[in-house]
């Protein structure tokens, strides 16, 4: 089954406002095993960090890696370290998004059994419905927004396989706490015909509040275009 881009074999750049021209970034990209080294490096070099390098899915052919990275700078800055990673893959520059993307699909309605907060089409009619996550999470001192797509979000991509939508394929991509994993995986065995493919930590030193004593977040102590020490909480 050919699977699309838009169904998460993408990209995703995020940068959240922080403050005095100040961004947090958080990124995943997507990579073919040859590009997998030199992004690594070019993350290393432009003071970013790395996060995690893992496979959505086993049977992809050719095989796909993902590489999840961060920062915390100057804005500016921190873009031009970003795009320095991406440089570093065969992805074409630039992109934009398609202008008017159609779909057989019911997005709204998928929108609303999921209770999700958005739902997106994008190309070849892939919708993708983002559902927040209620907890507030904190990295490197900072609270992290759902948009940024940093462990407080559930991404469910749906692909139509036909021109009617009747049959589709659908690539859930969870951010879950620790004690969810295990009740999850379950809900996910195969007497529900789905394939679980992947569990991983993203972020490193990701914690959640319930009561947090500050929503604000911390004040960047970084130089520009460096991500500061994190805060392991």
């Amino acid at each position: 089954m050919p699977i699309k881009p838009s169904s998460e074999v993408n990209g995703d750049l995020t940068f959240q406002p922080v403050g005095s021209s100040q961004a947090f970034f958080n990124g995943d990209i997507t990579l073919k095993p040859n590009e997998v080294n030199p992004v690594i490096d070019a993350i290393l070099a432009n003071g970013l960090v790395f996060q995690a390098e893992h496979q959505h899915f086993y049977d992809f052919d050719p095989p796909v890696w993902f590489i999840h990275f961060r920062g915390l700078g100057a804005l500016i800055a921190l873009a031009t370290a970003v795009h320095k990673v991406v440089k570093a893959t065969s992805t074409p520059l630039p992109q934009q998004p398609p202008s008017h993307p159609t779909t057989p699909l019911d997005a709204d309605r998928l929108q609303r059994i999921l209770h999700g907060y958005d739902a997106e089409v994008g190309e070849d009619g892939v919708v993708t419905v983002f559902v927040a996550r209620k907890e507030p999470i904190f990295i490197a001192g900072v609270r992290v927004r759902p948009q940024t797509n940093i462990e407080t979000n559930i991404a469910i991509a749906f692909e139509p396989l036909t021109r009617s939508g009747a049959r589709v394929a659908a690539a859930p991509d969870f951010g879950m706490l620790a004690s969810e994993v295990d009740p999850v995986m379950r809900s996910c065995g195969r007497r529900a015909g789905t394939s679980a493919a992947c569990t991983t930590r993203r972020p490193t030193s990701t914690r959640s509040c319930s009561s947090p004593t500050s929503s604000r977040p911390a004040s960047p102590t970084s130089s520009p275009g460096r991500s500061a020490a994190a805060s392991t909480g």
